[in-house]
């Protein structure tokens, strides 16, 4: 995949976090972490037509996200609704799907 080039920094799309695209999106386009943050999930998601499943948190959709600190560090990962890794020593639960 061709880089992204924006003021002398380059970065590879699809071999980084994204939390550091957002991040990067934040400063270089000079946007709000929400825009940022749609940059990378939500406007993918309808590109690729998978918007009700992917790219949203809504009724219906797969429940995979990261919470992420005031500074877009990754503080956990949720996966299907479960969580699967979390910073040591953060309470959370372990998931957010009531499972009957």
């Amino acid at each position: 995949m061709a880089p992204l080039h924006c003021n002398h920094y380059y970065i590879t799309l699809g071999m980084c976090n994204c939390n550091l695209l957002v991040a990067f999106h934040c400063v270089f386009v000079e946007c709000s972490k929400v825009e940022a943050l749609e940059a990378a999930t939500l406007h993918p998601a309808q590109l690729l037509g998978i918007e009700k499943s992917k790219g949203t948190l809504d009724f219906d959709s797969d429940a995979d996200f990261l919470l992420l600190d005031s500074q877009l560090n990754v503080c956990a990962t949720y996966i299907a609704g479960k969580l699967v890794w979390k910073m040591p020593g953060l309470t959370l639960p372990e998931t957010i799907l009531n499972v009957k």
